[in-house]
């Protein structure tokens, strides 16, 4: 009889699992709107799987019946909890009530007993359930069993001692590892449900910041120089659709070569180089300076390109504008230099010092043009990096970037869940920050707001911020998604030019400025106060109202010939 018992509750438990997959895969494509109808779908499912192994159970007498639904119960409790549970309990012990029989009571308490000790295990070791061990399965499965062999002694005597010699050892056996593997299996499936989840979670981001940046932004298979992908920026800047992009060649739009095309393709794969000022064809046939800013990224088994593109035509048109200028400048400068010497020369009797204050007025006016150049040089740098906020306004992410391109005192891991303004800040004051806030409570786009924050090195550094709010699919607000970038030179470079500025106008010594023509352009306050001359009559004259008429002609040849040295 052990031999039969042990053989019958082998085959049950192969039903047990056969099922359990069968049903698995047959609902794992199911759509549930609630938590409610999942859980009770789940335990009508579990109920289900629990009646049709009790359809062919090991009958020792008639009415005592043994099956392996302890197992089926007890798991459901560890894995899925009350609510699927109770719903298999009720299902189950319904139909072994049907059944009847001298067992029929006993079974119903192995059911009770079963669904019980796996909701108390779930509670007092509680969930992930992904990790659990097999040790931890088998000791769970004997507790189960052992519970469920006690419960023969509610049977009869006779019956109880007869069933006790029959199935006691087969279902301390069989039963425990069977639970191992049946939860070993739920355990794999909700590593896998997890991981699957993560995937989900990390892709629906990954769209968000791609779908929804203001910055136009390429995926490049760095094979074919496919365009992979391209966001909504993308198409609006090329002209193209998104359908039409990603049918594209990179060769299509930028007027590399293709030998430089693939060299500089090479270079963002080998990360020897990450950004290049490049020009890009539109759909129109335009042509446009960029700035692109590439990475290689890895998507599943494939290498790419991901790019991002900046349009700097505007600032190449005014660098070339302010070339020229300067060229310009530079040339009417050496075409005066004579018209100014000879000015110089004339009103040598009103200044004494005439000489000295002409070598400071080329100092400070070279000085100028210098810092008119670095001006420019960094006027043309690009230091930006990203972050979010929640809907609190407290800080959540950033670019990878963030720390290298700010480089606060107040690094981003002690930045996070606080709001900007609890954050060591120089500017903007109170004032200043009541009115940024009334615009982050409205949930409005801003641009170009100025923040002042103490640096690393001890100093204050400027950016200049602009940050777009971000909405779900119900409308409801998410926190803002923005960009930023470090101004801290240019304001540099603009104190030092209003500083020259400055110290030329205020300079004690007379400095008079000239055209080609030898008209006077500019004099300042000493040239005002030394001849007597208000501006509106010294601009536009010549030089020659200075002559006193009391200097001989030789005097003029001779300094001229001086300063011609």
């Amino acid at each position: 009889m052990p031999d039969i018992a042990l053989t019958s509750l082998v085959f049950n438990a192969a039903l047990l699992l056969v099922v359990v997959l069968v049903l698995d895969l047959a609902t794992s494509q199911r759509q549930v709107e609630s938590l409610q109808q999942k859980q009770l779908l789940t335990g009508a499912i579990l109920g289900g799987i629990g009646i049709s192994i009790m359809m062919a159970p090991l009958t020792l007498l008639p009415g005592l019946v043994f099956d392996v639904r302890s197992v089926l119960i007890a798991v459901s409790g560890l894995f899925f909890g009350a609510i699927p549970t109770a719903v298999a309990m009720v299902m189950t012990v319904a139909y072994r009530l049907t059944l009847g029989g001298v067992g029929a009571w006993a079974g119903v308490a192995v059911i009770l007993a079963s669904g019980l000790i796996g909701i108390a295990w779930r509670q007092w070791r509680r969930p992930p359930l992904d990790a659990i061990g097999w040790r931890e399965l088998y000791g769970f499965g004997l507790v189960v069993h052992l519970v469920m062999v006690a419960m023969m002694l509610t049977l009869p005597r006779e019956i109880a001692r007869n069933a006790l010699a029959s199935i006691a050892l087969p279902v301390l056996v069989i039963h425990p590892l069977l639970t191992v593997a049946l939860g070993l299996l739920l355990s794999r499936r909700s590593a896998q449900q997890a991981t699957v989840h993560a995937l989900e979670e990390s892709e629906a981001r990954y769209h968000s910041l791609f779908d929804s940046s203001h910055a136009v932004m390429l995926i490049i298979d760095p094979d074919s120089r496919a365009i992979v992908a391209a966001n909504p920026a993308a198409s609006d800047f090329y002209g193209w659709t998104r359908e039409q992009l990603q049918g594209m060649n990179l060769a299509q739009i930028n007027t590399l070569s293709l030998p430089e095309l693939d060299a500089a393709v090479m270079r963002v794969l080998g990360r020897q180089q990450r950004s290049f000022e490049v020009r890009h064809r539109l759909a129109d046939g335009s042509i446009r300076d960029v700035e692109v800013f590439s990475a290689p990224i890895r998507v599943g088994d494939r290498h790419l390109l991901y790019s991002i593109v900046h349009d700097i035509s505007e600032r190449k048109r005014a660098e070339t504008h302010l070339a020229e200028s300067e060229a310009r400048r530079g040339r009417e400068q050496a075409a005066a230099l004579e018209t100014q010497h000879r000015a110089r020369l004339a009103a040598l009797n009103l200044m004494e010092d005439a000489v000295a204050a002409r070598v400071r007025s080329e100092v400070a006016a070279a000085a100028l043009r210098e810092s008119e150049a670095r001006f420019r040089s960094l006027s043309g740098m690009s230091s930006d990096f990203y972050w979010e906020t929640d809907a609190e306004h407290r800080y959540t992410q950033r670019s990878a970037d963030y720390d290298r391109n700010t480089a606060t005192a107040f690094p981003w891991d002690a930045k996070i869940g606080k709001r900007p303004w609890e954050v060591p800040h120089v500017s903007p004051d109170e004032a200043g920050w009541q009115a940024h806030r009334a615009v982050l409570a409205a949930h409005r786009p801003f641009r170009d707001f100025e923040l002042s924050r103490p640096h690393a090195d001890g100093t204050v550094h400027h950016f200049l911020i602009s940050a777009d709010p971000v909405f779900d699919e119900s409308g409801a607000f998410k926190g803002y998604r923005g960009v930023g970038t470090d101004i801290t030179e240019r304001k540099t470079a603009e104190a030092r030019l209003r500083k020259l500025s400055l110290a030329v106008g205020q300079s004690p010594e007379s400095i008079v400025i000239t055209n080609v023509d030898a008209e006077i352009e500019y004099v300042n306050d000493s040239f005002v106060r030394a001849t007597g001359y208000s501006r509106e009559e010294a601009i536009g004259q010549n030089p020659r109202i200075l002559q006193s008429g009391k200097t001989a002609p030789e005097t003029y040849r001779e300094m001229w010939a001086e300063l011609s040295e």
